[in-house]
């Protein structure tokens, strides 16, 4: 089965009186790109939640939010950080001595200046980094549940589209039985018609001119190919691996086979049938383009 690179993911981990809720949003994209939100406290974590993330989703473009709520008491557990306090005590004491219009900044002042209180309490950092993971883990399930949803409705639609192009395959392989006698008497007398009136032309140099004629303009080997990408193309809707890409590259192999097909006949029925392939397989390509 197919996923789609589309998708949104909740996952909620409570224990100890700390919940973490972790939501993840993934949009298509040719690579992996990941931005995560993180509060202050879980900031430390944020290389190993890309990495985790990165070996999840493989591509898109995924945006991570994270809250927690932290419940029990961590007075106990907070400490100073005696050296950004020394930073900023230096600095206050240059600032009023140059200016004798700061007032004196007051204890609490102080300690709400950024860094100057820190949790260090590695017991405590322990059961947060396990609950926080275990929070992303049941998120990226869920993403993975959307995704999986939206890859079978795009595996139905792309089954639906490759139909079409089969059918329209039938249509001209049909269309080339029928006209090949009318080809042979057309490019016979195309021929005859440039020869001067008065010279006559053998009747076997005629008929391999015309061959030549017609080996130019057969589609047979783009018909043949075309079959084969589609079978392997509807092998590739039914495949458990990422195969967005491979199913890319694909769609560009039908498409040039439709091309030249297009540009060697001269059947205007077949020209017809050739531009509703390439509408449909347009349609494939916007597809295929959300598929991991």
């Amino acid at each position: 089965m197919i996923l789609s690179m589309t998708g949104f993911g909740k996952g909620e981990f409570n224990k100890n009186d700390i919940s973490v809720v972790t939501t993840l949003s993934s949009l298509n994209s040719r690579f992996f790109d990941c931005k995560v939100k993180l509060p202050k406290r879980f900031q430390s974590f944020e290389e190993k939640i890309y990495s985790k993330v990165k070996d999840f989703c493989k591509r898109g473009r995924i945006s991570i939010q994270v809250d927690f709520d932290l419940s029990i008491n961590t007075n106990d557990r907070i400490e100073i950080n005696e050296v950004k306090l020394d930073q900023y005590l230096n600095i206050i004491k240059k600032l009023e001595t140059k200016y004798d219009s700061i007032g004196k900044m007051s204890m609490e002042g102080i300690l709400s200046l950024p860094s100057i209180l820190e949790f260090d309490n590695s017991e405590i950092n322990e059961i947060i980094e396990d609950i926080l993971f275990k929070s992303l883990k049941i998120g990226l399930e869920d993403l993975n549940k959307m995704r999986k949803i939206e890859g079978a409705n795009l595996g139905d639609d792309l089954k639906k589209r490759i139909k079409f192009l089969l059918s329209f395959l039938n249509e001209i392989e049909s269309e080339l039985k029928i006209s090949l006698k009318d080809n042979l008497k057309k490019y016979k007398t195309k021929l005859n018609s440039l020869v001067d009136d008065y010279a006559t032309l053998d009747e076997n140099r005629l008929l391999q001119e015309v061959v030549i004629l017609l080996e130019k303009k057969d589609i047979t080997e783009e018909i043949v190919r075309l079959r084969s990408h589609f079978d392997l193309f509807l092998n590739f809707i039914n495949n458990n691996e990422p195969i967005g890409k491979k199913m890319n590259f694909l769609h560009q192999e039908m498409l040039r086979e439709v091309n030249t097909i297009g540009s060697k006949t001269d059947n205007i029925t077949i020209s017809h049938i050739v531009i509703n392939m390439k509408e449909e397989l347009e349609k494939i390509k916007e597809q295929v383009q959300n598929i991991l």
